[in-house]
């Protein structure tokens, strides 16, 4: 009686499948469709969907490993010249991102390291990390804010999708009572600092989510927008607050004369000021106001 094959419980790396006689189910015929067919790939899978055992295959298919494919479909039927390719292969539970700072110091540190592996000397550090297209983008950021609802098919983590209409229409009431609804729905074994940058990211996942035009932290000469979501014929600048009120809000983007630009362009421009309270983990207070040119 032949012994069964070693099933590869939570080994991640194709060469150790391979090369160490674990079962393989052969997905190459598909693996070879997504490079000769398409360009640019978001995987949104959940955990122990075989993402990362995917990427390690195209990584040893694009080495040239051919000893690696006999036997498989790729290795037998496909028009493959297995040649080696450079790689670029970075793996962020191995980058430090507890801080923008951080993250930013280790992933120069990350492409240093694979430019010097392909002989390659980085002479500026001139890169931008960016969505290939705004279909990736906005099915990135859907999934991450759905990742922090109790479930994603419940009606709270699709109302997102209204969030859109009600602020284009200045149904400012409808805006709001679902926000709040959308906040109520994350639970509280979310752990995280309960301040106004936790609320910000929130908001931000959310209505860029909804497909809104939405920039965050935008840079003025005289301070930084926490967000403007931007239409066609209108703008809404927000500032937002944690355990203080609404009109503190409003009184900052006044102040500062963030609405100057928009105005100029004869876009109407709407004040928000948000106010969050992080016991009640929810909206407090929202005040809305349009500028006057």
């Amino acid at each position: 009686m032949a012994r069964p094959a070693k099933l590869p419980i939570g080994i991640q790396a194709f060469e150790t499948i391979r090369e160490n006689g674990y079962l393989y189910v052969d997905k190459t015929r598909h693996v070879f469709r997504m490079i000769d067919e398409g360009m640019f790939y978001f995987l949104a899978r959940p955990r122990r969907f075989g993402k990362s055992l995917l990427v390690s295959t195209l990584k040893c298919l694009f080495q040239g490993r051919r000893e690696l494919f006999r036997g498989l479909w790729i290795g037998e039927h496909a028009d493959w010249d297995w040649k080696p390719y450079p790689i670029i292969l970075m793996d962020f539970n191995g980058i430090t991102h507890d801080t923008p700072e951080n993250l930013k110091l280790d992933l120069e540190r990350t492409l240093a390291k694979t430019a010097a592996t392909h002989g390659v000397e980085i002479t500026e550090p001139l890169y931008t990390l960016n969505y290939p297209n705004q279909e990736v983008r906005h099915a990135f950021l859907e999934n991450l804010f759905r990742s922090l609802v109790k479930d994603g098919r419940s009606d709270e983590s699709s109302k997102f999708a209204l969030l859109t209409g009600y602020l284009e229409r200045e149904d400012f009431d409808a805006f709001f009572e679902t926000t709040i609804a959308i906040f109520a729905s994350i639970p509280y074994s979310l752990e995280s600092k309960r301040d106004e940058a936790y609320f910000h990211t929130l908001f931000y996942l959310m209505v860029s989510a909804s497909e809104m035009d939405a920039r965050s932290e935008m840079l003025t000469c005289r301070g930084r927008i926490d967000l403007a979501v931007i239409f066609p014929d209108k703008v809404f600048l927000m500032e937002f607050k944690c355990d203080q009120d609404a009109e503190t809000g409003i009184q900052q983007i006044r102040n500062r004369g963030y609405a100057e630009p928009y105005l100029r362009s004869g876009k109407k421009v709407y004040f928000m000021g948000i106010d969050f309270s992080s016991q009640k983990r929810n909206l407090a207070e929202w005040k809305v106001e349009e500028a006057v040119p």
